[in-house]
């Protein structure tokens, strides 16, 4: 009766540690599943910065582009009575080498604006409480015409440090 009592439980003991083992191979085989998806999410997190650095880059150089034609188109508008020569070398040179349509309706848009004049606060809209406030570009730009820094400007518009940056790349 004793013998069959220890057959019994070492039977019993054996199914136990059979489960416990399957068990923990069946958590192991759980982590190592986790870990391939992490990675899988990892490599994926990844491309998809990859893919927004790549996005910001052509942003950051079509932003170059077009204040290189900006600033081609200003010099354009600029009258040069004394060296009419080197202005239209300067026109040819630009067009030769930037003959896309873009740029001709960027220079077409300038000319349009040139003779803007902002509207002007009567006595009237005075009393009304009409007010005009410079646009954050225009704040930007005057303080960093007073010398401030980056994250000055940022700070006393309480604007982001990258938006500050972005503004005068873009009117550089």
């Amino acid at each position: 009766m004793w013998i069959t009592l220890s057959f019994l439980l070492h039977a019993i003991l054996f199914i136990i540690i059979f489960l416990l083992s399957s068990r923990i191979s069946q958590l192991n085989k759980d982590v190592a599943n986790i870990q391939s998806i992490k990675q899988d999410v990892e490599e994926a997190l990844m491309a998809s910065v990859q893919e927004i650095q790549a996005e910001n880059q052509k942003l950051l150089n079509e932003i170059n582009k077009k204040t290189d034609h900006a600033e081609k188109a200003q010099i354009k508008a600029l009258p040069n009575d004394d060296d009419d020569d080197d202005e239209i070398e300067t026109r040819s040179s630009t067009n030769s080498n930037s003959g896309t349509e873009q740029s001709s309706e960027q220079i077409q848009e300038d000319e349009r604006y040139s003779d803007y004049q902002p509207p002007f606060l009567s006595d009237e809209s005075k009393s009304e409480g009409v007010a005009f406030e410079p646009s954050l570009t225009v704040r930007v730009l005057s303080l960093a015409k007073q010398g401030q820094n980056i994250e000055q400007i940022a700070k006393s518009l309480k604007i982001g440090k990258g938006e500050v940056q972005v503004i005068l790349n873009f009117y550089k």
